[in-house]
């Protein structure tokens, strides 16, 4: 999760392992133990490499706390936070979340830092980032007004230009351009990760629930089309 690659560079965060991650309590099902709090793990180091030679362009150790990152080329701005999820039993101990932070992909300089408790990876589309429970403005880190909402079911939001696509009881979509513009195409689910991916104009639904209990209608593959 914390790798990104464009503009020629590449990115990642080096970070220790938490022992607590590998641990599972029996008495809570298997689950994973609660969470770590904020600075019990050490922080990693993020580092910059030529993507072509692999040559060390640059290291940033100062409190390096994330889990994943995401870059915007045209803005030159890496985004770094926590791999956020909507259940808590998938949320690793090490996950602490509630904090993003930017910074400025040439040299690592910290951009702005934002205390957030967003339930889903960050997207940057365009000069704005959105996850559910927040959305901010790229470059300066002012929240952004974003009343996004959904019905029950886990897995991550994935996006296009205009929309977002997303569990929310059957597959769920939203536009970006209007506000409240939640809608269902339903009878199908998408998986418990990530297999909605729109891409050339269309969206594309690999089959993803046959292994889940949850039950729904049609187990199969689909292409979306607007209709417009």
């Amino acid at each position: 999760n914390a790798i990104a690659i464009g503009g020629g560079r590449g990115y990642l965060i080096d970070r220790p392992i938490a022992p607590a991650d590998r641990i599972t309590n029996p008495r809570r099902g298997g689950r994973p133990n609660p969470p770590l709090k904020p600075g019990q793990h050490p922080s990693g180091t993020l580092l910059a490499f030529d993507a072509q030679t692999g040559k060390r362009l640059w290291q940033q150790t100062e409190d390096v706390f994330g889990t994943q990152l995401a870059l915007s080329v045209p803005h030159r701005i890496l985004l770094m936070s926590y791999q956020a999820v909507p259940h808590k039993f998938f949320k690793l101990p090490s996950e602490v979340g509630g904090r993003i932070a930017a910074l400025h992909a040439d040299a690592g300089q910290l951009l702005w830092d934002r205390q957030s408790d967003y339930q889903t990876r960050p997207m940057i589309i365009g000069d704005r980032v959105y996850a559910q429970g927040a959305a901010w403005d790229l470059q300066t880190g002012t929240p952004i007004p974003f009343d996004f909402h959904r019905s029950y079911g886990c897995g991550q939001i994935s996006a296009g230009a205009h929309m977002l696509l997303f569990r929310s009881a059957t597959l769920g979509y939203w536009d970006l351009r209007r506000p409240d513009s939640l809608q269902n195409f339903g009878g199908v689910r998408p998986g418990c990760w990530i297999n909605a991916v729109p891409a050339g104009g269309i969206v594309l639904v690999p089959e993803g629930s046959s292994k889940c209990v949850c039950s729904y209608q049609m187990q199969a593959w689909i292409a979306l089309i607007s209709e417009e």
